[in-house]
């Protein structure tokens, strides 16, 4: 193996920081499985396993992410939704998945710098979406991705889930 492809290989193996065991766990999606059910690497799990926000008015966003005590710099995050209801309360509408980050830690899923978004029409199944950060050279103490779904359908309230986030630094 040549030092460069094992460099490759080392600084593949460096950027991904979706377990747990880097970073503390932030955010309000608190319910279900809790923040850590976003890091424990399982990328398929139902609603009930997820980490959930409690039911909101559609429009409103949550969080979840990580405080890192040595800034890092972000090159691109991986979300996955659940299996069964997709980001958001009855997988219907548009859904938008902003990164954010901030040297402080944040007090809304919006208190921060968006450095990414990407918007799609959610539904009942799995997806992952890939969020590639517009600034991939700005370090930050705490990182997260904001969900939100501003459509609200017949008057239900809408609940925020992510089944896993992967970081991916740069």
């Amino acid at each position: 193996m040549s030092g460069a492809t094992f460099m490759a290989l080392l600084s593949r193996m460096r950027t991904v920081a979706n377990l747990g065991n880097l970073g503390a766990n932030i955010g309000d999606l608190t319910s279900n499985g809790g923040l850590a059910a976003a890091f424990d690497g399982n990328t398929s799990q139902a609603l009930a396993a997820c980490a959930v926000s409690a039911a909101q008015a559609a429009g409103s966003s949550h969080y979840v992410g990580k405080h890192y005590t040595v800034p890092q710099a972000i090159d691109h995050i991986v979300v996955f939704s659940s299996t069964d209801l997709g980001f958001s309360a009855n997988g219907s509408g548009t859904c938008t998945l902003t990164l954010m980050g901030k040297h402080t830690a944040p007090a809304s899923a919006t208190d921060g710098t968006a450095f990414g978004t990407v918007s799609f029409a959610d539904s009942n199944t799995f997806q992952s979406k890939t969020i590639t950060s517009t600034d991939q050279n700005t370090v930050w103490e705490y990182v997260w991705v904001a969900i939100c779904a501003p459509r609200r359908v017949k008057h239900r309230l809408h609940m925020r889930r992510a089944a896993d986030l992967w970081i991916y630094l740069g």
